[in-house]
């Protein structure tokens, strides 16, 4: 009798067990974050107004907002503290375009990017990487700065995209995420704004064995013919990657600069920001950041901070600064 009472008692515990277990992995598969914090990666400021500060684009702020994302600073020079303190609460990063040099390895925004970019791909966290940002996960994923040298002619140019073969089996192009009425749009209009002048060709891509990472989902060809890969997705992990402008189109109506600005191009725009957001909902960070109190990460809330109109004469756009480190 006591033997019998034994096992039933290892039996109970067996299925409380197994139900327990059971309940967290569901939890861990259903787990959604309807306010996620996504991190804007700055650059060292390159419209020489405040010397020695670092930039976000405010366009990209806009983009992530619009899709119920709230955007976190993160500066590019930040202290091992500052790292430690924001790294746990983020559920996504993103790699602004721009004009910054990432072809020196001393660089700082190059070596910060590299640690940051090494972090998200071991904790599966969501990468988007917009022109000299696609650029950086070419040079992570290959190891070599060089690796973007090759030259376009595809300043100042839009471009409906040339789906590769096979791109609706990956995750950002699937049927379950972009409607056939989009994709229509993106290929068969020149929805995408192009600013380049270095990339990569699918020999380049190949050779450098970015495949091992990535998949090609769209390529182009630039002015002179010259063609050009334009959409990547990891392969194992959240990380996308874009060679043309897709926070572009809704918010800066510059003359001066190519652009696209009727419905049916927000509208495919707005998916690459919708897109990216909800996978970042899906992240289960180490720590839920506080959205009705004060907390340590005030500072680096974007809402903390005032942008700057450049004008119209300069880039049409608005632009926030930060002090070195912050």
């Amino acid at each position: 009798s006591h033997c019998r009472s034994l096992n039933s008692l290892s039996t109970l515990l067996f299925i409380l067990l197994s139900l327990l277990f059971s309940f967290q992995a569901n939890a861990r598969q259903f787990f959604r974050n309807d306010m996620p914090l996504i991190a804007i990666v700055t650059q060292p400021d390159d419209t020489m107004r405040h010397p020695n500060s670092s930039i976000i684009n405010a366009e990209y702020v806009k983009w992530i907002e619009q899709s119920a994302g709230r955007v976190l600073v993160l500066p590019h020079d930040a202290s091992e503290e500052t790292l430690q303190l924001l790294l746990p609460y983020i559920g996504g990063f993103v790699f602004q375009g721009g004009a910054t040099e990432i072809i020196d390895r001393d660089c700082v925004y190059l070596r910060t990017s590299l640690r940051l970019l090494d972090y998200a791909w071991e904790h599966s966290i969501p990468v988007f990487g917009t022109c000299l940002g696609f650029e950086l996960l070419l040079v992570w994923a290959s190891r070599n700065p060089r690796i973007i040298l090759d030259t376009f002619n595809a300043e100042n140019v839009t471009m409906p995209l040339i789906f590769e073969p096979g791109s609706e089996h990956g995750t950002m192009f699937s049927p379950a995420n972009l409607n056939s009425n989009t994709r229509q749009i993106l290929e068969q209009q020149s929805v995408t704004i192009n600013l380049h002048h270095n990339g990569i060709t699918r020999e380049t891509f190949m050779r450098a064995g970015i495949n091992k990472k990535f998949q090609i989902l769209s390529y182009n060809f630039d002015l002179d013919g010259k063609d050009f890969i334009s959409t990547i997705e990891g392969i194992e992990k959240p990380f996308y990657g874009v060679q043309f402008h897709p926070e572009r189109n809704a918010f800066i109506p510059n003359p001066k600069w190519a652009t696209n600005q009727s419905p049916d191009a927000l509208l495919s725009q707005r998916y690459f920001s919708d897109f990216f957001v909800e996978r970042t909902r899906q992240v289960q960070t180490e720590k839920m950041a506080p959205c009705c109190a004060e907390s340590p990460l005030d500072k680096y809330l974007i809402h903390n901070h005032q942008k700057e109109w450049l004008g119209a004469s300069d880039a049409w756009k608005e632009m926030y600064y930060f002090p070195p480190g912050m």
